[in-house]
């Protein structure tokens, strides 16, 4: 559209009749053009919270990642238990001879025979400190493997609730960014028209249209964001995804239970990652031990148990059975400083897991408070928000009625709109953030479980309704 500087004079002819026209104008606007929706329609195929949960427990790599190593680790304790229990070894032997003796005259004498020979032998350990302690070791990491799968659980049952999240107020913001154009599309409208009226300003036009080139720039952006956050979904079930049910409209939140001592004591009690590192701590100190034991002397029984035709040199005699029992008795000497040297490596493997241990508490305790507080300001800012959207419609209205009687400028209008979405925007925002801090806050104490995520499903539109 072009537009052209007004003459002054025919302003002035104008300006008897332009208070009326903007009165009918100012309700026309009020009462359609600067209605601000926020209904977000719930398909009858979008999903839930519990169903994308459910798809991703079973798509997720991470989860099958940890029940393997959890396995492995069985695999290993069943190694270091069979070589405390019985090695039971059998061999058998059959040989075809030729045997060449000679008299005194020199005179060869060839005899031909078969010969066979049994054995079954029986060892027992009856002490070996690097055995006992390496079993030891490997029952603490079968614990610390088992925390580490609920650990991982969590994280997938946090990650997938924080991505869904993210689709859904990725979505609330490009439906209020496309509210907004279509309001601010009809207000460049009616505008346009009084202006060629001659009863607004060039600039008044001037500044709706900049208003619009921003949302339009805004719309972008905020269909990319969707596209990114269902992206950022999918890699967890590793489908694509569609429609997901929003979060209700009205939703009171549960207020805080109990204070952050509570919650950080609970962390510090439950938090899967805190307790694989004490069970960490404690194979590298089991580890310790077995590697000692390179200097402990080692006892064994042992049975053998053989029945042989052939003798010494293999040579023919009669069949004989002979049966031994007996202890082995093992000292180590010298080992060249090998053994030293892996109890050296097993010591500072062990002071390194402490350092980790502590690393990762400081890093719960931490995530704890900042999840503690973070829930209970969203609570207070979910609050607040309510009452600046109230605040944004009020203030809209005001200039609504300013405007019909020419004390303010369509800008002002806009301006005044422009905050209300805002604060709707806020508003929505402060709702996820509490969630996320929420589930955080669960999470860090141990307590996420699928469950949680139910209770956080019920604080969605159901797709039947």
């Amino acid at each position: 559209m072009r537009f052209e500087i007004v003459p002054v004079r025919l302003k002035l002819a104008a300006l008897r009749s332009r208070a009326a026209l903007r009165s009918r104008t100012a309700l026309m606007i009020s009462v359609s053009a600067l209605a601000i929706p926020l209904l977000i329609s719930t398909p009858a195929s979008a999903e839930g919270l519990v169903s994308i949960m459910d798809k991703a427990l079973l798509a997720d790599p991470r989860i099958s990642i940890a029940d393997y190593q959890y396995r492995i680790s069985e695999d290993q304790d069943r190694q270091a238990l069979g070589a405390m229990l019985p090695q039971v070894r059998a061999s058998s032997n059959f040989s075809r001879n030729e045997r060449k003796s000679f008299d005194q005259d020199n005179n060869p004498t060839h005899n031909h025979y078969d010969g066979e020979k049994y054995n079954l032998s029986v060892q027992q350990v009856i002490y070996n400190k690097s055995v006992f302690d390496g079993r030891n070791r490997t029952q603490h990491v079968i614990k610390q493997r088992d925390f580490e799968k609920n650990g991982t659980l969590g994280e997938v049952l946090l990650d997938v609730t924080e991505r869904y999240i993210a689709v859904l107020a990725a979505n609330d913001d490009l439906a209020l960014v496309q509210s907004e154009k279509e309001t601010v599309q009809k207000q460049l409208d009616q505008v346009s028209r009084l202006y060629e009226k001659q009863l607004v300003k060039v600039t008044d036009v001037l500044e709706v249209q900049t208003r619009m080139d921003m949302i339009q720039t805004d719309e972008i952006e905020a269909e990319n964001a969707v596209l990114v956050s269902k992206e950022a979904l999918t890699e967890l079930i590793n489908e694509p995804v569609d429609q997901l049910n929003p979060l209700q409209e009205n939703i009171s939140f549960p207020a805080l239970e109990n204070t952050v001592n509570h919650w950080l004591t609970k962390a510090r009690s439950n938090n899967p990652q805190i307790l694989a590192m004490d069970e960490a701590v404690r194979a590298s100190l089991s580890r310790i031990e077995e590697s000692k034991g390179g200097h402990y002397p080692t006892l064994d029984l042992v049975l053998n148990s053989q029945k042989s035709d052939v003798g010494f040199e293999n040579v023919a005699t009669n069949r004989t059975d002979t049966n031994y029992l007996g202890l082995t008795l093992n000292v180590p000497l010298y080992s060249g400083g090998s053994t030293s040297a892996k109890v050296q490596e097993a010591s500072n493997q062990w002071s390194l897991t402490q350092l980790e241990r502590e690393r990762t508490l400081r890093f719960v305790m931490k995530s704890t408070r900042e999840a503690y507080l973070g829930a209970k300001s969203s609570l207070k800012r979910i609050k607040a928000s309510e009452r600046s959207v109230l605040s944004a419609q009020k203030s809209y209205k005001a200039m609504d009625t300013s405007f019909k009687y020419g004390t303010v400028t369509v800008v002002d209008v806009i301006n005044a709109l422009q905050k209300e979405y805002q604060a709707r925007r806020d508003l929505q925002q402060a709702k996820y953030n509490h969630i996320n801090f929420w589930l955080r806050l669960v999470f860090f104490a141990g307590e996420l479980e699928p469950s949680k995520l139910v209770t956080v499903n019920s604080w969605l539109e159901s797709s039947e309704g």
